[in-house]
């Protein structure tokens, strides 16, 4: 079995990605078809912020926490403060951005 350690979604459309990152979700038996158990980095661009809340909060209980998440999104001031939840959280400005660039052609183990 292949063990997918780091995901990228995007920066393509918002609804190819969207139902990529759904199928991240937990279901009520546990992983989704698409588990990733070995999931320890995600790479987000273009995914709704509920989207992105639910999945750091429903995965982490199950497999714990993400190493890294990288997430192109508004900043969030939520209560809850989900981005606390993954052990290192940063936030991808815009697509021209050289932290954009940083992250795309760094290379992961």
């Amino acid at each position: 079995m292949v063990t997918v350690r780091t995901l990228t979604l995007g920066p393509g459309l918002e609804e190819e990605n969207v139902a990529l990152a759904m199928g991240l979700l937990p279901t009520p038996r546990g992983l989704a078809d698409l588990p990733l158990p070995g999931l320890r980095n995600l790479i987000v661009f273009r995914v709704p912020m509920h989207i992105m809340r639910r999945i750091v909060l429903e995965r982490s209980p199950l497999i714990g926490p993400l190493e890294q998440l990288y997430y192109a999104g508004r900043d969030d001031k939520d209560p809850n403060g989900w981005q606390y939840q993954v052990e290192k959280y940063h936030r991808i400005g815009y697509l021209k951005s050289s932290r954009y660039y940083d992250i795309v052609g760094r290379q992961w183990l």
